[in-house]
């Protein structure tokens, strides 16, 4: 398990769950000893810090966006209020890239949950949604 960079955790730039917080008492100062997973690679992390230091909290807000266009490694997604969006980097690229070519060859509606938290944003999970309204597949004409 790699440990966290030096300083404080209110100085570290990362985006982590908590998933175990141990007290330990060495000497004259405790110390808590932190085990955390990284929100966006799975990456299991420790820290251990005096007590006394202060923690900050990243806010994570997840959001489903339609997902219009996929080509290698780029996807356009749209909003609910219409806007587009280009820049978003997917995580597991390559199971996740297959998901979306198969849902768009079965002419499916697909939506994406994307992350954000410290100024990343990623995709993690893909939706079904169902058959495009208004698409009717060959054999399913009479």
């Amino acid at each position: 398990m790699p440990l966290l960079p030096k300083p404080t955790l209110s100085k570290l730039v990362l985006s982590v769950k908590v998933i175990q917080v141990s007290t330990i008492r060495y000497g004259r100062t405790p110390r808590c000893h932190f085990v955390a997973l990284d929100i966006f690679n799975q990456e299991k992390l420790e820290y251990t810090v005096p007590s006394s230091y202060n923690c900050d909290v990243p806010h994570v807000i997840c959001t489903d966006y339609m997902l219009h266009k996929a080509t290698d490694g780029s996807v356009l997604m749209l909003s609910e209020d219409g806007y587009t969006k280009v820049d978003i980097k997917l995580l597991n690229c390559s199971f996740l890239m297959t998901q979306i070519n198969r849902g768009f060859r079965k002419h499916r509606e697909l939506a994406a949950s994307v992350i954000s938290a410290m100024g990343e944003e990623h995709i993690c999970a893909i939706k079904d949604l169902g058959m495009i309204k208004g698409y009717y597949h060959p054999s399913l004409l009479l």
